[in-house]
């Protein structure tokens, strides 16, 4: 006997395919507890001399909103070059730190300016300020520095390096953590955790002063360890 086709067989195949599909294009976020983050997860770090790092800026206000790209290269021995880039590719801002020295270059100028590494930095466009320079990296990609150098008080994570004492509070579900430090007025918080070899890092960085006057937030798409830095990545021409 044939039995027939129609609604009341179609509804029950329809609910029970959504209800698969609903669990396979909605995966589970992981974990991101910074007590994990910066031991094991950054097991893939080990034997890093050099770090580079890709993705996606955009910072916001009250009054306005700027979107790019940004390039980050983490040199051991206090090297560090940072570029940020609008649309067709067009230098927004560049800032190269050598020797203890921060170098810097924006679209409005046609010279660099120097200063030293503990001055505070200003990128008018993307609204950066009251960050200096050393710590440009450490907000971005924290675990180049920080991991290794751990002390832990009760429920947050506190560790000091370079002369300066971060403070990193986990979320109440584990998923991101937020890192502030004494000396910045400034607050970071880490989501949205990357799987790469051998450990993870949070590939999602929103930055703000505490009274959140602006926030610039951070999507990283990739990162290579050990890459060939090209010589002019630290031209000043």
């Amino acid at each position: 006997m044939n039995l027939p086709v129609g609604k009341f067989y179609i509804i029950p195949i329809l609910f029970s395919w959504l209800s698969v599909s609903s669990c396979i294009l909605i995966p589970a976020e992981k974990p991101l507890n910074p007590r994990l983050l910066f031991t094991l997860g950054s097991e893939f770090l080990e034997n890093t001399e050099s770090i580079a790092v890709k993705g996606a800026i955009d910072f916001e206000d009250d009054y306005n909103r700027e979107s790019g790209s940004f390039n980050l290269i983490i040199n051991r021995g206090d090297s560090l070059a940072f570029l940020i880039e609008g649309p067709f590719k067009i230098d927004i801002f560049r800032l190269i730190i050598v020797n203890q020295t921060a170098f810097a270059i924006d679209r409005e100028s046609d010279t660099w300016t120097v200063a030293a590494t503990d001055e505070k930095l200003i990128i008018p466009d993307y609204g950066i300020r009251g960050i200096t320079p050393d710590l440009l990296g450490h907000y971005i990609f924290p675990q180049f520095y920080l991991s290794g150098d751990s002390r832990f008080n009760s429920d947050n994570m506190t560790i000091s390096k370079d002369g300066y004492v971060f403070h990193l509070n986990p979320s109440r579900d584990q998923k991101s953590f937020t890192l502030t430090s004494a000396e910045q007025d400034l607050s970071a918080v880490y989501s949205r955790r990357k799987d790469t070899g051998g450990g993870y890092y949070p590939s999602k960085i929103a930055i703000s002063p505490h009274d959140e006057s602006w926030r610039i937030s951070l999507e990283i798409d990739r990162i290579k360890l050990n890459p060939e830095i090209p010589a002019r990545i630290w031209d000043r021409d």
